[in-house]
């Protein structure tokens, strides 16, 4: 768990320190924000599968793939 609120906190530095238009805006986000993001999803998909669904506040992945209503 410790390791999910590291990433999160890296997540929201690497969203908060996002500059400049167009391309290099691009870019960077490309480059920092991105694999901020896929180190935070590592931790919250760990934390899906052992966490009840009663208490997964959240969609699982399979439910956002595959439900239909």
């Amino acid at each position: 768990m410790q390791n999910l609120f590291k990433a999160q906190d890296a997540l929201l530095a690497a969203v908060n320190g996002a500059k400049g238009e167009g391309s290099e805006l691009a870019h960077y986000n490309h480059d920092v924000v991105i694999p901020a993001m896929a180190e935070a999803r590592k931790y919250v998909d760990e934390l899906e599968l052992i966490v009840g669904k009663k208490n997964w506040p959240y969609p699982s992945y399979g439910e956002m793939l595959f439900y239909v209503e």
